[in-house]
């Protein structure tokens, strides 16, 4: 049976940028990855954490209290530009300010 590729799903969204899943073994049927996640919706299974815009959330800097899991570590690594000096090739430049910075 012959198999089509299909856009990851997004994870979340947060100051313009797009979070998606990584799926196991890369088919949909098999689930998501608890832990991997990618800056782009072609994140693969096979890269390694910090290719091709693709990571594993455990290997972010967490700070020590607070959020909401998974998500909250994910933006705070966006707010501390984690994933640009972990992913070399994936700038950041044009973030959407967070909401205190819009109150400032």
């Amino acid at each position: 049976m012959p198999y089509e590729w299909v856009e990851s799903e997004v994870f979340m969204t947060y100051r313009g940028i797009e979070i998606y899943h990584i799926y196991k073994n890369d088919f949909t049927d098999s689930g998501v990855r608890d832990c991997w996640y990618s800056l782009n919706s072609a994140g693969s299974d096979n890269d390694p954490h910090g290719e091709n815009g693709t990571f594993d959330h455990r290997e972010l800097s967490t700070p020590p209290c607070g959020g909401d899991g998974i998500p909250w570590v994910i933006k705070s690594a966006i707010d501390r530009g984690e994933p640009q000096q972990l992913l070399g090739e994936m700038w950041f430049d044009d973030l959407e300010p967070t909401q205190e910075e819009n109150e400032e």
